[in-house]
């Protein structure tokens, strides 16, 4: 189950764009409905990543994603005026019957697992025999998995495979030895500075969501694996593909193992 995603379930405002990783053209949700239901939006634009670049026009050529009518037109959620022009109707849609004591995780999440790992083991007859690869929740940066979560769910066959990046190289696509990000930090100014301290915090953070699984299954925990670690390809556009200078990359990687080592159990 790659990068699964809350999508709209609780969000305050469908004009309202999200703060989670701002990369190339960002619709928001209701620029998304717009869009497909085929028509030419002007949608802000992140180049590099998080970093505002201006708008580009999608959809020019109006095609639509429906065959029918757009399912969320039909709900009301949205619709036209007298002059054609797309409407938000109902910004709060998503949110106006959840109650403020709903985890989202608790309560959305983890019983979708239990029901994917049902229809899989009805489909193939073999209940109990494959693994089911779990990554957190992507649009909840302190997302992790815990007991009160797994109250309702066997944890058979489950195994914990979330993914962690060094977020500046993710972000820029470009390496810098001297500062790293501190992702749960409640400071302004969330940074680390110099290549000990990257390191560090990567490693904090690679034990804490590796290891919020401890406690789970009568404190034997449950099989983790990192689904996804590593570095881009194309660091600085790529250009050591012709220079056949590696320095930047060797120096990326290097932090990022770094910190792995550092973080595998004694």
């Amino acid at each position: 189950m790659n990068e699964p995603n809350l999508d709209m379930i609780r969000w305050k405002d469908l004009s309202k764009e999200s703060i989670y990783m701002r990369q190339g053209s960002s619709p928001t949700f209701f620029e998304s409905f717009q869009l497909g239901d085929g028509f030419a939006t002007c949608i802000k634009n992140y180049s590099p990543s998080v970093v505002h670049s201006g708008k580009i026009l999608m959809n020019p050529n109006g095609a639509r994603a429906w065959t029918r009518n757009c399912v969320w037109e039909d709900q009301n959620i949205w619709g036209r005026n007298a002059q054609g022009i797309p409407e938000l109707l109902k910004p709060e849609y998503f949110r106006y019957r959840i109650v403020n004591n709903i985890d989202l995780q608790k309560d959305y999440f983890m019983p979708f697992i239990h029901k994917f790992r049902a229809v899989i083991n009805k489909k193939t007859h073999s209940a109990g025999q494959y693994l089911i690869f779990v990554d957190r929740v992507t649009n909840i940066e302190t997302a992790t998995i815990s007991e009160a979560m797994c109250e309702r769910i066997s944890l058979e066959n489950l195994v914990w495979a979330p993914h962690l990046y060094d977020l500046v190289p993710l972000v820029t696509k470009s390496f810098r030895t001297w500062v790293g990000v501190v992702r749960d930090s409640r400071f302004s100014l969330p940074l680390v500075f110099g290549p000990k301290n990257d390191i560090n915090e990567y490693s904090r953070h690679l034990l804490l969501v590796s290891g919020c699984v401890a406690k789970l299954n009568s404190g034997k925990g449950i099989p983790t694996i990192i689904g996804e670690i590593g570095i881009h390809f194309d660091i600085d556009n790529a250009g050591c593909y012709s220079t056949s200078d590696f320095s930047r990359q060797v120096s990326s990687i290097n932090i990022t193992i770094s910190a792995l080592d550092r973080s595998l159990p004694v």
